[in-house]
């Protein structure tokens, strides 16, 4: 049988622009962002990323979201 798992080579987190750049943030909130990416929900494909970003966008249309590269993974 054949392996067609593609790993993943990034982590992909949602920056939201406001007042000071944050991050969606993986509790509660509207939605819930952080200041430090470091504590950024995070996605390992860019297209789970990309679903979230535009549901935010349709229920906040005001709000200024993208998908961002939180860090390129490193092989160990």
């Amino acid at each position: 049988m054949k392996n067609n798992t593609k790993l993943a080579t990034e982590l992909y987190c949602i920056r939201v622009g406001s007042h000071h750049d944050c991050w969606i943030a993986d509790w509660d909130g509207d939605p819930g962002r952080t200041l430090g990416k470091e504590h950024a929900k995070t996605f390992r494909s860019e297209l789970a990323a990309d679903k979230l970003c535009k549901e935010i966008k349709v229920k906040y249309p005001n709000r200024r979201v993208w998908v961002d590269v939180l860090l390129p993974m490193t092989e160990s």
